[in-house]
């Protein structure tokens, strides 16, 4: 389950779709993902959204 998650993030976040991105990170989270993870997911969403709208 973690793993298809994982892989579905990557591809919403290639396809610039952050908020499916976001929701399906929450569920990691609540799958007891570590941290670090998580936040290196969510530094990969802010990196490409700054960079769309720069």
């Amino acid at each position: 389950m973690q793993r298809f998650l994982f892989e579905n993030v990557d591809l919403d976040i290639k396809n610039s779709d952050y908020d499916t991105a976001l929701t399906k990170i929450n569920i990691l989270k609540k799958l007891q993902v570590p941290s670090d993870t998580i936040e290196s997911l969510l530094f990969e969403i802010a990196f490409c959204y700054t960079k769309q709208i720069a």
